[in-house]
């Protein structure tokens, strides 16, 4: 009779304890067999898996996606719409179509470099402004789309156009010319100096023929009846190119297609709903011919922007390389914070676990997800870009992992201190079933939450949040080959009396003598904390809880 009753407590045994004792008998070898796996798969995620770091994250535009090639496409033909509106052989057409083109290459760098020379080559061909600078260069496209540019707001109700705006317009766009030509970054006229910025304070100087004029002068020629046949004139070309727009031109050479237009007008002067019926401007533009971008950037906090005056104005570039600038060096920065979390977690561990023999392993934990969870991002995931922004998932890794450390560790402490004389197979059979279980649902959770997010379009994020919890789940998974077969090995070298520094550096040993028991619990810091904690949380349960539904429903 107990032979069939012990024989049905056996077969009621679950899988996971079956596994804790398995690991218990062998630790060492399965320990050293899912080092080796680790080892190998990472070398083949590494190797094979061409992981290359994408640190540019050039125009946040990421490259083998479905989501990359849509919008490679779609910002192609944005930037050719014209010309390919008009041609009729078909050559521009193969060529985009063959040929990578200028802000699409993978080196950011490399474009900010070639269309600033690409432009200074083309310039200086001597036509008048003073007789010193290209003014033909105002007629170049890139000149809008391709340079520095100030967006200002008026403040309040006034307008653009009225003249005290104007003149602080004026004012800040010589004083952002300044800067640029103290430090080198613009050009188009040949002794120097600096081109003026395409803006409705040039508009202005045409109107007048006022090119060289200082701005307090412009502004005293603009007196009540210049600035109304100003706007008119502005009015009446906007609504110009409102109503006969064609396509195959484009809305940068109005002069040439709306003669209504001032020379060197932009669309992008105005606000959209600017014309006959609405005189009022709030908006505009100023577009710089600079150069080096990162030089800009260094200098942006430098540039006029009109604070004390009565409009405001920001900088940027059309391809927003002062954001991107920024992102990469925030990125570096939360790197120097992951590294520094990262030291932190290790100090924890080895504190927690009071043996560094635990802590190497928690480490390895973490080191291994990196690689084992690129290789399921690329070879099963089928995603090939790997932004610096998933670097960040450090901080994750690193909380999350050393969190899980702690889950193994206590567990097992805790199963030790009620099985004094239990063997570790006994323990291993209590303490990791236990922890796998607790670990698993703040890894689900975690991961859960993160995968959600993969439905945002923007790739980096979009790749960022994927390889995240990809990360969570591999720290689990590692957890239990790595941190599990360990715990076994660090109990039974206390169990035989080996209590090297490198196994644990407490100074009492961890085995507890047979009436040691109590004390040993009563000694223990974390379960007086809980004990405590619950304690507290099971006496005003009630109270708790209508307190909560109260703050929900207030909520909501």
């Amino acid at each position: 009779m107990k032979n069939s009753d012990v024989s049905e407590k056996e077969d009621k045994v679950s899988a996971a304890v079956l596994v804790a004792r398995a690991i218990a008998r062998n630790p060492c070898r399965v320990l050293v067999c899912n080092v080796i796996a680790a080892i190998a798969i990472s070398a083949i995620a590494f190797f094979a898996g061409e992981f290359e770091l994408e640190i540019d994250n050039t125009g946040w535009l990421s490259r083998g996606t479905v989501i990359a090639n849509r919008q490679y496409q779609y910002a192609t033909l944005r930037s050719y719409k014209y010309a390919l509106f008009s041609e009729t052989d078909g050559s521009l057409w193969e060529e985009l179509t063959s040929v990578v083109q200028p802000g699409f290459e993978v080196d950011e760098d490399e474009r900010r470099k070639l269309s600033a020379e690409e432009l200074k080559s083309d310039g200086m061909r001597k036509t008048q402004m003073s007789d010193t600078c290209d003014i033909s260069l105002y007629e170049d496209d890139q000149f809008v789309q391709n340079n520095l540019v100030a967006i200002w707001k008026s403040k309040g109700q006034s307008s653009i156009l009225d003249a005290s705006s104007l003149r602080s317009i004026c004012q800040s766009e010589v004083e952002t010319i300044s800067v640029l030509k103290e430090r080198q970054l613009c050009y188009g006229c040949s002794d120097e100096s600096c081109l003026q910025p395409v803006s409705l304070v040039l508009a202005l100087r045409v109107y007048l023929d006022e090119m060289d004029s200082s701005c307090e002068a412009l502004i005293d020629q603009y007196n009540p009846l210049v600035q109304s046949t100003f706007t008119e004139l502005l009015a009446n070309c906007t609504d110009d190119i409102r109503k006969n727009y064609n396509p195959a031109y484009g809305p940068y050479y109005g002069i040439d297609n709306y003669r209504s237009c001032p020379d060197w007008f932009k669309t992008t002067l105005v606000d959209e709903q600017f014309g006959e019926e609405n005189a009022v401007i709030r908006y505009t533009s100023s577009y710089f011919l600079a150069s080096d971008y990162d030089g800009m950037y260094g200098v942006v906090d430098d540039f006029s922007k009109g604070e004390d005056s009565d409009i405001l104005g920001v900088y940027e570039t059309n391809y927003e390389d002062f954001t991107l600038i920024l992102l990469d060096d925030e990125l570096i920065n939360d790197m120097v914070l992951a590294t520094l979390a990262g030291i932190a977690s290790v100090l924890a561990m080895i504190l927690h676990t009071k043996s560094i023999w635990l802590s190497l392993m928690g480490i390895l934990q973490i080191v291994f997800s990196i690689p084992l969870a690129y290789f399921i991002y690329y070879f099963i995931g089928r995603l090939s870009f790997f932004p610096f922004l998933n670097f960040i998932g450090v901080f994750v890794l690193f909380a999350l992992g050393a969190d899980d450390v702690f889950v193994a560790t206590d567990k097992w402490k805790n199963a030790r201190l009620q099985m004094p004389k239990a063997t570790t197979e006994e323990i291993a059979a209590v303490a990791l079933p236990n922890a796998a279980g607790a670990m698993l649902l703040t890894t689900s959770t975690t991961a859960v939450a993160f995968f959600a997010t993969a439905i945002c379009p923007v790739a980096p994020i979009m790749c960022f949040v994927v390889y995240c919890g990809l990360l969570i789940i591999m720290d689990y998974f590692l957890n239990m080959m790595l941190v599990f077969p360990s715990l076994c090995l660090y109990d039974k070298w206390i169990m035989s009396g080996n209590t090297n520094c490198f196994v644990t550096f407490s100074k009492r040993n961890s085995i507890l003598d047979e009436n040691d028991e109590e004390s040993e619990v009563n000694r223990s810091l974390i379960s007086r904390i809980l004990q405590h904690y619950y304690t507290f949380l099971h006496k005003f349960r009630i109270v708790l809880g209508i307190v909560s539904v109260v703050a929900l429903a207030i909520c909501l």
